[in-house]
Formats: structure tokens, C-alpha cells, sequence
């Protein structure tokens, strides 16, 4: 997870940096087109931070409770796959 976790940081600041950027400029019709772009790419940023923040979690209840390779824990990844 550490990897993902690297990965949407680095976009995450990318996109922090792109709308800073575009604020310093007037508005016209490609910068609103720019910022509804960047609007969608921080939902999906957001997506992704709240599915590696639930894993997280669910990792950690696990190992606590059973340890992540015993029968129980599997049960539960198969579970949560399933939805």
C-alpha cells in the first residue's frame, strides 16, 4: 500500500502546484476548461485517498483481531471484494 500511497501523493501535490498556477492567470474559456479538469482530477485523487484510508483500516482490524493470515481475515478480504 505504501507504494499507492507514494504514488497519489506525488499527483496529489502535482495538482495543488497546477491549481495554484492557474489562479495567477485571468479567466478565460481554456483556463475554465483547465479547471474543471483539475476539479475532476481532485475528486478521483480524493476516491483514492478514502479506498487506501479504508484498506488501512481494515488491515489493521484484522491483524489485531486474528493477524492477517488466518481463516477469519481471509473471510473478510473475500467479503469486502465482494462488494
Amino acid at each position: 500500500m505504501l507504494r499507492h500511497v507514494t504514488r497519489i501523493s506525488a499527483r496529489h501535490h502535482d495538482l495543488l502546484g497546477s491549481a495554484g498556477a492557474l489562479t495567477s492567470f485571468p479567466v478565460d474559456s481554456s483556463r475554465k476548461a483547465l479547471a474543471r479538469i483539475l476539479a475532476d482530477t481532485g475528486a478521483q485523487v480524493g476516491q483514492a485517498l478514502s479506498s487506501i484510508s479504508r484498506a488501512v483500516a481494515m488491515s489493521a482490524r484484522l491483524h489485531e483481531v486474528d493477524g492477517l493470515g488466518s481463516p477469519r481475515a481471509e473471510d473478510v478480504r473475500e467479503r469486502a471484494a465482494a462488494n
